[in-house]
């Protein structure tokens, strides 16, 4: 039933993404099964929406931070698994180019999110029809609530101006909230359109499912649904509401994952095999984990950024020379002990990065287990550890910062990453802004290589000037507020709708 079930959407979607009559007419079956339960639509919404493939389909956006830098070939190695099509797919995001579209990539995010969010509007729009009793009814309501929410959340860090940066009358994405198939262009709604409608999908998300009995990692749940909260109200920055949510989500949870005793990360391994060492996402170890999606295309941050064996094609990878690397931001050092080397220090680099070898170079990414993604293992996760450092965010943030509770979450989240640790105070910190500057920086290192957290902070926290070097020793630059801090529209959409177009400057080598 599931497949025929799943059919049946798909069918509706190829409808709205504009597939001609004639195709719709073959596309169609006799084994069709229109949904009319609640379990119907549930499969519905977990079959075609939770967000399966979102990396897949975003890879572009990793290439635009300064968490990657380019590096060139090494001569005379052997070639491995990096290639050449992610080097030429997304070199043009890497350079903030005009279009980072080409002749070997195209951007699939923006239809799959719209995709999405069909779905949740074809639940929320049978809701009054549907056979299934008020709780099961309120259940579904708060998940697809939450699909079309986190929907266009997506989108707007995408393709619109941050919220902080863009006044509400600015244009945003088009919302859509009807599941009925047309040729119509949407026009883009404004900022205070699309964002008080994500917030009031929160809200309704958050009410629905307070009450709901949902235990499971893998289905959206109500922890889920303050996480999303909790970040919603950060990008608009109402902190005393980022404080609400995030603290009722450490009421339900409040684990945080030690990893101060976890070994060197050495690779990847099946977690079948007698040499598994577990990831950080890895659900049957880590209480943070209140949700877990996308495990589709097996595509993960480890395949993007892997180079096997030494070097010897030019690549884009992991930043580790450049003065803002990602990798110097970690605090660590190597000490000699009567037993052998002791890695003192931030273990989130150890753990949650592998180091060059003969078997890796550059670094590597690996949060979780690439091998396993299609399967039980997922690779974005909504955890407490991000909670903790919005809430440090919020509180240092608000109108009257509270110094204490910023120490407070900052303490609890650092003391179950780094050995030895010694607690930070007030007195470590020369002003407020210099401590926002820490929780900031902390932020990154945190949340490194986790969904597009990097991208997307950038963007809220001040659009700072980046620059990457290419190849030849060129240099692209991103002015600070440059207007590129904004994705343009997919071709296709720009040629279907002329509306749909967010201009980037033209970008020239120094």
């Amino acid at each position: 039933m599931m497949k025929a079930i799943c059919k049946y959407i798909l069918v509706v979607i190829l409808m709205t993404m504009a597939i001609s009559c004639d195709d719709f007419l073959e596309t169609t079956s006799q084994d069709l099964i229109v949904p009319k339960t609640v379990e119907h639509y549930k499969e519905l919404l977990q079959g075609e929406g939770y967000f399966k493939e979102f990396l897949a389909k975003s890879v572009f956006a990793l290439y635009m931070t300064d968490d990657v830098e380019y590096f060139d070939a090494v001569a005379g190695g052997s070639w491995g698994g990096f290639g050449d099509s992610n080097f030429e797919s997304y070199g043009d995001s890497y350079k903030w180019e005009t279009e980072i579209e080409n002749d070997v990539m195209t951007d699939r995010c923006y239809q799959y999110l719209y995709k999405q969010i069909l779905v949740a509007n074809t639940c929320i729009s049978a809701l009054d029809e549907m056979e299934g009793t008020d709780a099961e009814k309120k259940i579904l309501s708060g998940q697809a609530h939450f699909t079309r929410a986190f929907g266009y959340f997506l989108l707007a860090n995408f393709y619109a101006q941050a919220y902080n940066e863009a006044q509400a009358t600015d244009p945003c994405v088009p919302l859509v909230l009807d599941p009925t198939p047309t040729m119509e262009k949407f026009p883009r709604a404004t900022m205070e359109e699309v964002w008080g409608r994500i917030k009031s999908d929160v809200e309704e998300a958050i009410s629905s499912l307070e009450k709901a009995n949902i235990s499971g990692i893998y289905e959206i749940n109500y922890g889920a649904a303050l996480i999303l909260g909790v970040r919603v109200a950060l990008f608009m920055e109402d902190f005393d509401l980022v404080i609400e949510y995030g603290e009722k989500v450490l009421k339900i949870n409040s684990s945080l994952y030690d990893i101060t005793d976890k070994p060197v990360s050495t690779g990847t391994s099946s977690p079948t095999s007698s040499n598994f060492q577990d990831k950080f996402i890895y659900p049957a170890n880590n209480p943070e984990i209140m949700w877990l999606y996308d495990n589709g295309e097996k595509e993960s941050h480890y395949d993007v950024f892997y180079v096997g064996g030494i070097l010897a094609g030019d690549c884009i990878s992991i930043s580790s020379a450049a003065s803002n690397s990602i990798v110097s931001m970690f605090d660590y050092q190597i000490v000699e002990t009567e037993g052998g080397n002791v890695i003192e220090g931030d273990k989130r680099f150890t753990y949650w990065i592998i180091a060059p070898s003969a078997s890796y170079y550059p670094y590597v990414p690996i949060k979780y287990d690439h091998y396993n993604i299609v399967g039980e293992d997922y690779q974005s996760s909504f955890r407490t550890g991000e909670v903790y450092i919005s809430l440090a965010e919020a509180y240092a943030r608000k109108t009257n910062p509270e110094i204490d509770k910023v120490l407070e979450y900052l303490n609890a989240l650092r003391s179950h990453r780094i050995k030895p640790y010694t607690s930070l105070n007030s007195g470590d910190f020369a002003s407020v802004d210099a401590l926002i500057k820490f929780v900031w920086d902390e932020r990154r290192r945190e949340l490194c290589f986790e969904e597009h957290h990097r991208w997307w902070d950038l963007r809220r926290t001040g659009q700072p000037a980046l620059s990457h070097t290419w190849m030849g020793g060129e240099v692209y630059k991103l002015k600070e507020k440059d207007p590129a801090y904004v994705i343009n529209f997919p071709q296709l959409e720009r040629e279907f709708n002329s509306a749909l177009n967010n201009a980037r400057p033209i970008r020239l080598p120094e």
